[in-house]
């Protein structure tokens, strides 16, 4: 299987992974989607929001970078390393604050559960596209540039995007659960 082609099957299964999601909070009350437990607390709607904020700035980010022609440091080792640092820190139980510089922090309010959900689609559609699209060769370089752990391959972002969601996941059920009435 070339890294392009695994790349494409991981898309597959983060695709699957956003939609099991949303197919959970469906069966959840949408009144619980904008509670906080504490004030520095996310909603549930603001780590959707994050999620697919995260995911079309990374893109927007390779897309730029393409456009203007620059080079990529083929992937070798330090980038194997970063990735399993990654891999360590979503299995970890250590906090992470997204970098506010980056525009990864949304909004308290004005949020609609159902105009995110359909730009996250959207956006999983137009991602798939360009990946789609992308040479072969391209999937042998440290593309993306992580705020934490540096440059990764594309398949390296996709590994990102399945932690991400899963460690949000987790999130989004604590604060559900936390909202609802104790008997």
């Amino acid at each position: 299987m070339s890294n392009k082609e695994k790349a494409l099957h991981q898309l597959e299964t983060i695709d699957h992974q956003l939609e099991a999601l949303i197919s959970f909070l469906e069966n959840e009350n949408s009144q619980h989607f904008t509670y906080v437990e504490q004030a520095t607390d996310w909603s549930c709607l603001q780590i959707l929001k994050h999620l697919e904020m995260a995911e079309t700035l990374s893109i927007n980010y390779l897309k730029y970078k393409l456009k203007e022609g620059k080079s990529f440091p083929k992937a070798g080792l330090k980038q194997v390393y970063a990735s399993w640092i990654m891999k360590k820190a979503y299995k970890s139980k250590k906090k992470f604050v997204a970098p506010e510089s980056q525009g990864l922090v949304p909004a308290k309010e004005g949020l609609d559960y159902d105009e995110i959900i359909l730009s996250y689609r959207n956006h999983r559609a137009k991602q798939k596209q360009f990946l789609t699209g992308l040479e072969e060769k391209y999937y042998e370089y440290a593309m993306y540039k992580h705020p934490f752990f540096g440059r990764l391959t594309l398949s390296q972002m996709l590994t990102f995007y399945e932690g991400h969601v899963e460690r949000h996941e987790k999130q989004i059920r604590r604060t559900l659960e936390s909202a609802k009435p104790t008997v």
